[in-house]
């Protein structure tokens, strides 16, 4: 229960330290409460966000049907209250796929730029896991294609998510792109032996003598 204990104590870093071990970050005690609703009572916002980054259940009920937006409020605390309800809200619909929560979120004011503590966009979020209706409408919105480093097209490829692919590479997306190792899309589809995602990129035509900054 090391993770509860950080969160109760509401020391961020050692919650970094308990989520780098192996740990269920939804993980409930005897009140059915999660590390999240402690997070939300005591109002921390860089707390919540490193759960919410660690892919904690934000809709969490406990055993007094309280989920950790309710917690928040309850104990007055607006920035935590905005944080769930807003930017991680919009977060957590990219990375599920849900379209309408997405088009909710974004309607309350949510940024499609902000990210979270792992540095991801929702546009990344939404791209890893093949949300193409999704992506797209976080391009409508001004979604900026081409991040610094790792883009959305390198993590689409992380996952061989073709069509999410192509709807990228139609908008813009550059194929040559290089994360901070020095590796493109099609690095990342070859490494992960996507192979029909790499005969995709082949169509594409990518640059397949691209090098990287890896030594083995």
């Amino acid at each position: 229960m090391l993770l509860h204990e950080a969160v109760i104590k509401n020391e961020p870093a050692a919650v970094r330290v308990a989520l780098q071990s192996p740990a269920d970050v939804n993980s409930r005690n005897n009140y059915g409460r999660a590390p999240i609703h402690w997070a939300a009572s005591r109002g921390n916002v860089e707390i919540i966000k490193l759960l919410i980054a660690a892919k904690c259940d934000i809709e969490a009920v406990d055993k007094f049907g309280m989920r950790p937006l309710l917690m928040a409020a309850w104990h007055g605390h607006l920035e935590a209250v905005q944080t769930l309800k807003q930017n991680d809200l919009l977060q957590c619909a990219c990375s599920r796929g849900s379209y309408e929560v997405v088009s909710y979120a974004l309607s309350l004011g949510s940024r499609v730029q902000v990210t979270d503590s792992a540095g991801d966009a929702p546009l990344a979020l939404a791209a890893r896991s093949g949300h193409t209706s999704v992506v797209e409408l976080l391009l409508d919105r001004g979604a900026y294609i081409d991040a610094m480093g790792r883009t959305a097209l390198h993590v689409a490829c992380e996952g061989g998510h073709r069509s999410t692919v192509a709807l990228l590479v139609s908008r813009g997306a550059t194929l040559e792109a290089q994360d901070n190792s020095g590796r493109t899309p099609m690095h990342v589809a070859v490494l992960l032996r996507h192979t029909e995602l790499v005969r995709t990129l082949l169509e594409l035509k990518c640059n397949v003598d691209a090098v990287d900054n890896v030594s083995f």
